[in-house]
């Protein structure tokens, strides 16, 4: 991978990380010291869409096998957005009106990044 942070979901990332590496399921699950079960339920992306205590140490896992940072995967990076996003509504640093406008604005820079902006 040329870049340092995932950009695509768990189970497309762990495909070409595999395909680079030229492991089957059960090398990274050797690998990662995890179950083949586990590594089929993350490749066919019925686990690991949500974080929760049990996926996140599964993340690491697969982190490590890679040798790869921490927060690597798309899905951990967006669970701690969602965190510190939180934290700064709570703490009343951020309204929820002005959290939407920029996920707006964002939505929109995207658009015309790839050119389907309005002229």
């Amino acid at each position: 991978m040329s870049s340092n942070m995932a950009s695509k979901p768990i189970h497309d990332e762990l495909r070409e990380l595999m395909r680079g590496r030229g492991w089957s399921p059960i090398e990274l699950a050797a690998a990662a010291d995890t179950t083949p079960a586990t590594v089929s339920r993350y490749l066919n992306a019925r686990r690991g869409r949500r974080i929760d205590p049990k996926s996140l140490r599964t993340y690491r896992s697969f982190e490590r096998a890679f040798d790869l940072p921490q927060g690597y995967f798309l899905e951990e990076q967006l669970w701690e957005e969602h965190k510190e996003l939180t934290r700064l509504v709570k703490a009343g640093l951020i309204r929820l009106p002005q959290l939407h406008a920029l996920v707006v604005l964002g939505q929109r820079e995207e658009e015309l990044a790839r050119g389907r902006g309005d002229q």
